[in-house]
């Protein structure tokens, strides 16, 4: 199901850890919002190295740990059929992270209505033509461009 297609990345900028750190975590977001991970993602995830945080950042360490640990028991077939299920599907998608779009709520409690407003106060908002899973990858891409410089 690949379509070996990958996300540009921009050219590394010297940026202190933290940011260089938050810039990775977007490109791998807006990777796998694109398309299933290839062998090649899937090896480095395999192979990264574990995050040591304490309190707060406690959730994403093991968060991390988690998805490393799937990352290396997992082949690239079955990454791209679990992505399929998950999130294309026959007929209906197990999880759609777009569903908000669907989900009738109140005008005072619209979640999607608050998410894009925010969204275009920072200069992000969609456009009408983009699919949401093209949106989501450009919008972390993005980010990415503006946390390293580029």
């Amino acid at each position: 199901m690949s379509t070996g297609r990958s996300v540009p990345l921009p050219a590394a900028a010297e940026l202190p850890a933290e940011d260089q750190a938050r810039v990775n975590f977007y490109a791998l977001l807006a990777c796998l919002f694109y398309d299933a991970p290839d062998r090649e993602l899937l090896g480095a995830l395999a192979a990264a190295d574990e995050i040591v945080a304490e309190g707060e950042d406690s959730a994403l360490a093991l968060a991390w740990r988690d998805l490393t640990l799937a990352a290396a028991a997992c082949d690239e077939e079955a990454a791209q059929r679990e992505y399929f299920d998950l999130f294309i599907g026959t007929g209906k998608a197990e999880l759609s992270p777009y569903a908000g779009a669907y989900v009738q709520h109140s005008a005072f409690e619209n979640p999607l209505v608050a998410l894009r407003g925010f969204l275009a106060a920072h200069g992000l908002a969609r456009r009408a033509s983009a699919r949401a899973s093209e949106f989501l990858c450009r919008r972390f891409t993005r980010v990415v461009g503006r946390r390293s410089g580029s």
